[in-house]
């Protein structure tokens, strides 16, 4: 065992070599006693993972933050990061991802829906909870045997607006309608009367479209032609691009 302090640093670092290879880090501890401990079973972990085939424990946060990174690429990102970071939350009590299994995440859905959210907004919250657990086992980290609980979500009948329900809701939101604790249109600032305005006209696209909000809100301006009025929307459940008049 060696442990030494360094400059400018209080904490005591651990040292020592293993199967040929060196390994150090910072205890941060100032308590030499409890740095020994560290020690003593950081190499204990390092002998169950090399010689026992126990593998490495990662941390709740990191599992979801790590998943979540993962997806960054996808049009629903920010729905993905929101509910990990809810889930690092919920699940704040356990150390280690491996320790969340069947009946923690059976009472995560049942607390979703005592807080009334809707089964397909249950559903997406699972799915980031498996999925990181998911992770984490590809990426050779320890994980329980869970089963995650099926949610069931109707598909309802598909139902559109009526013409007198459009121009209600668009009324509604008239940019420069009187709203109760607002000034009058004309003595908004500019950047109220934008906001206002980039509401209304988001709300007539998706109107327009049937487009979804994380369909057009992600949208690149090189998907829009000026020149023949057209847009080209990219529809990620589907995985296919659609042209708009």
């Amino acid at each position: 065992m060696s442990l030494n302090k360094r400059p400018g640093s209080p904490f005591w670092y651990i040292q020592f070599q293993y199967n040929g290879h060196t390994y150090i880090k910072s205890s941060k501890t100032t308590d030499k006693k409890l740095a020994a401990k560290l020690e003593t079973q950081w190499r204990s972990q390092l002998i169950e993972q090399q010689q026992l085939g126990v593998k490495q424990a990662l941390s709740v946060k990191e599992a979801f933050q790590l998943y979540s990174t993962s997806k960054r690429s996808l049009v629903s990102a920010y729905n993905v990061e929101l509910w990990c970071s809810r889930s690092i939350k919920y699940f704040s009590s356990k150390s280690y991802i491996h320790e969340i299994d069947t009946i923690d995440i059976e009472r995560f859905r049942s607390s979703l829906q005592d807080a009334s959210y809707a089964n397909q907004t249950i559903m997406h919250a699972m799915n980031q909870v498996g999925g990181t657990i998911k992770y984490a086992k590809r990426m050779g980290y320890r994980t329980a045997d869970i089963q995650m609980p099926q949610i069931k979500v109707s598909k309802g009948r598909l139902r559109y607006l009526t013409i007198e329900e459009e121009r209600r809701l668009l009324e509604v939101l008239d940019p420069k309608r009187p709203i109760k604790w607002l000034p009058d249109h004309d003595q908004r600032t500019p950047e109220m009367r934008r906001e206002l305005q980039d509401i209304y006209d988001i709300v007539v696209v998706l109107l327009d479209t049937g487009a979804r909000h994380t369909e057009i809100s992600s949208m690149r301006w090189d998907a829009i032609n000026m020149e023949d009025g057209t847009i080209k929307l990219w529809r990620s459940k589907v995985q296919n691009e659609s042209v708009h008049r």
